[in-house]
């Protein structure tokens, strides 16, 4: 009985601890689906940035938004030579998630907010 109580906390915290940083920050995946490297991206909240390292090919990247109040998401990176932006959606300090995508053709932002949805540690793999 003890056993089965001790694993039921260790799931609870394991799942649940991630997900309390999940609702009071704000997060964004990057994810690089194209053939090109992307370079000197800039994650601009309002007037913060933050700015992860270059992703390769199939890569991608995670990072906690800085806090700005009620503000707006921007992207900027540098493809192939040739500078480009992304997003330009609303975020707030916590519980928002934004994800990213740019492939061959498309560039892609979506943003949700993943209260019981989906969990911090599925959208970090």
């Amino acid at each position: 009985m003890k056993k089965r109580l001790l694993i039921l906390i260790i799931l609870v915290v394991g799942f649940g601890l991630p997900n309390l940083l999940w609702l009071t920050n704000s997060t964004l995946k990057f994810s690089n689906k194209s053939d090109k490297i992307l370079s000197s991206i800039i994650v601009y909240v309002d007037e913060k940035e933050v700015k992860p390292d270059d992703l390769k090919p199939g890569e991608s990247r995670f990072v906690f938004l800085p806090k700005s109040g009620e503000s707006t998401v921007m992207i900027s990176y540098i493809s192939g030579g040739k500078s480009e932006t992304i997003c330009h959606e609303y975020v707030e300090d916590g519980m928002y998630h934004v994800e990213a995508k740019v492939s061959v053709p498309n560039k892609n932002c979506k943003v949700s907010l993943p209260i019981f949805s989906e969990l911090l540690l599925l959208k970090l793999f």
